[in-house]
C-alpha cells in the first residue's frame, strides 16, 4: 500500500468536531441531569422517595447515576473526538444509556431494586416526574444519539474532499524528501539484481513515466521537423525544374 493510499484511508476516518458538537453537548447536559436529579430533586419537591436530598440508594445508582454518567461521558467523547470510529462507538454507548433509562424502571423489581414512588400529589405531576426521570429523558437521549450516529457514520462529499486534500499534502511533503534519495547511488545488491530499493519505488515510477512522456514528445517534434524539411526540399526542386524548363538561370 502506498503512502497516498494510507493517507486517504486515514483521512476517511477523520471527522470534523462540528459534526458531533451539538449532539455531544446536549447529551452531556442530559446525562448530568439524569445522574444528579435524584439528589437535588427533593429541593424542588420533584423527586422519588426517599425524598431526601443527596441520599444514596442502590436503585439510584443503577437506574440514574450509571446511565447518566455513561451518556455524559459519551457526549464528551463525541464533542472532542475527530476519529470517526471513536465517535461512533461513543454514540452507541449513549444509545445504550438512553435505552437503560427507558427500560430500567420496569426491570427494577426483577433486579431487586426499589426506586420508590413519585412524591407529587397530583396524577399529572407524578407522570411528569416519571417522564423527566426516566422515560422522556431516555427517549430524547436515544433520538440525539441515533441522529449523531447517522451523521458520524456517513462519508459526506466534504469528508472525501478533505481526505483528498490531506493526501495531496502528504504527497507534497514526501516528494522533497524522496528527491535527494533518488540521486544517491544504488546499493550493490540492487545493481546486480536489476531492481530498485522498495523505498522510493513509487517516485521512480513517476520519474520514469515523465521521462517516457518527454521522449514521445521529442520524437513527435523530430518527426514534424523532418517532414517540414522534406517538404521544403521538394518545393525547391520543383522551383529549379520550372526555371530550367523556362531557360532562365536558377537562383543562387
Amino acid at each position: 500500500m502506498t503512502t497516498a493510499d494510507t493517507a486517504m484511508r486515514t483521512g476517511r476516518m477523520r471527522v470534523p468536531r462540528t459534526r458531533g458538537a451539538l449532539s455531544g453537548t446536549l447529551l452531556i447536559l442530559l446525562g448530568v441531569w439524569g445522574a444528579i436529579i435524584p439528589f437535588v430533586g427533593p429541593y424542588f419537591d420533584f423527586a422519588y422517595t426517599p425524598d431526601n436530598a443527596w441520599t444514596w440508594t442502590a436503585a439510584r445508582g443503577w437506574l440514574d447515576v450509571l446511565p447518566g454518567v455513561v451518556v455524559a461521558l459519551a457526549g464528551l467523547v463525541m464533542l472532542m473526538s475527530v476519529n470517526r470510529i471513536v465517535a461512533c462507538t461513543a454514540s452507541w454507548f449513549a444509545i445504550a444509556g438512553g435505552a437503560w433509562f427507558v427500560i430500567g424502571l420496569p426491570l427494577a423489581p426483577f433486579m431487586g431494586l426499589n426506586i420508590g414512588l413519585p412524591t407529587a400529589s397530583s396524577t399529572g405531576m407524578r407522570a411528569l416526574e416519571a417522564l423527566a426521570y426516566f422515560y422522556a429523558l431516555g427517549a430524547v437521549i436515544l433520538f440525539l444519539a441515533s441522529a449523531a450516529l447517522g451523521r458520524l457514520s456517513v462519508h459526506s462529499v466534504s469528508d472525501w474532499r478533505a481526505a483528498e486534500r490531506r493526501a495531496a499534502d502528504e504527497r507534497a511533503m514526501a516528494a522533497p524528501a524522496a528527491a535527494p534519495a533518488a540521486t544517491t547511488a544504488m546499493p550493490a545488491g540492487a545493481a546486480t539484481t536489476g531492481t530498485a530499493p522498495a523505498d522510493g519505488r513509487e517516485d521512480e515510477d513517476v520519474v520514469a513515466r515523465e521521462n517516457a512522456r518527454r521522449a514521445i514528445a521529442r520524437e513527435q517534434n523530430d518527426h514534424a521537423h523532418r517532414h517540414f524539411l522534406r517538404m521544403r526540399r521538394g518545393s525547391r526542386e520543383r522551383d529549379r525544374e520550372q526555371v530550367s524548363a523556362s531557360g532562365d538561370r536558377p537562383p543562387q
